[in-house]
């Protein structure tokens, strides 16, 4: 995940294969799904694993790891965040 950009150079260094989905979010939209301000993820990159519960981080994990297909990981991203979505702090 990436916070918001400030900075205009933000550089990953990987090992492997590198595969990539973006998925917007507005601040207050975040902050409902996650509860965690972005603002402090700001010009910072973190994984997804620091704001979901250990046992769903392992589950999305091996539900992308079944797929190789950007539309199969999409389909998988938008399933987990529509649930996610049940248990949002109320707007």
């Amino acid at each position: 995940m990436a916070g918001p950009k400030i900075n205009e150079k933000i550089y990953v260094e990987y090992n492997g294969r590198l595969s990539q989905i973006l998925i917007e979010f507005t601040a207050s939209g975040f902050y409902y799904l996650f509860q965690h301000s972005p603002s402090k993820l700001t010009n910072k990159l973190t994984e997804i694993s620091n704001f979901i519960l250990q046992e769903n981080f392992k589950q999305l994990e091996k539900d992308l790891h079944k797929f190789e297909s950007v539309y199969d990981h999409t389909k998988i991203l938008e399933d987990f965040l529509v649930e996610k979505s049940f248990n949002a702090l109320p707007h």
